[in-house]
């Protein structure tokens, strides 16, 4: 029966340990339910439906800034602490609920005719954290990351 146990607890430890953001690297997609400081934050597949944001920025340490404004910070803290810098995961036509700062929900894909859609993702312009030219073409406003270089052109969603 103890060898039992051990299996389940080491079992559980692995998982845990390959979910860990403690190993996440620039690239790397995570989940996040929601924006606390006890936040259960997971390391997931980009192509998981519950990826929400992208590691933009590995800092090696938390007292680092993240290139820009426009990135979430998460700070793990254990050895020797450190910052992520993330970016929203998205792809052109995703509309987006808990983007303000009213509430600590991650953010979430949702239907565009959802009333609780707070953004459009209109077009994804990599290469440019700037793309303000881009995003008029398009007729939204630019959401740029400069490390990697990539513009969301975003707006309101429209009503039905």
């Amino acid at each position: 029966m103890p060898v039992v146990i051990a299996l389940v607890v080491s079992t559980a430890w692995i998982v845990q340990f390959i979910g860990s953001p403690d190993r996440a690297e620039a690239g790397d997609c995570l989940a996040i339910a929601e924006f606390t400081d006890d936040a259960d934050v997971e390391t997931v597949d980009c192509a998981d439906p519950s990826a929400n944001v992208k590691v933009g920025v590995k800092l090696d340490s938390a007292a680092d800034r993240c290139p820009g404004p426009n990135y979430d910070e998460l700070v793990l803290e254990g050895e020797a602490g450190y910052k992520l810098c993330l970016m929203l995961h998205v792809s052109a036509g995703d509309c987006l609920a808990n983007l303000d700062q009213s509430t600590t929900k991650g953010y979430e894909t949702v239907p565009c005719g959802d009333p609780s859609a707070q953004a459009e993702v209109l077009e994804i312009v990599e290469g440019d954290p700037d793309a303000q030219e881009a995003c008029a073409q398009a007729g939204g406003d630019v959401m740029g990351y400069p490390e990697p270089p990539r513009s969301l052109c975003m707006r309101a969603p429209r009503t039905a």
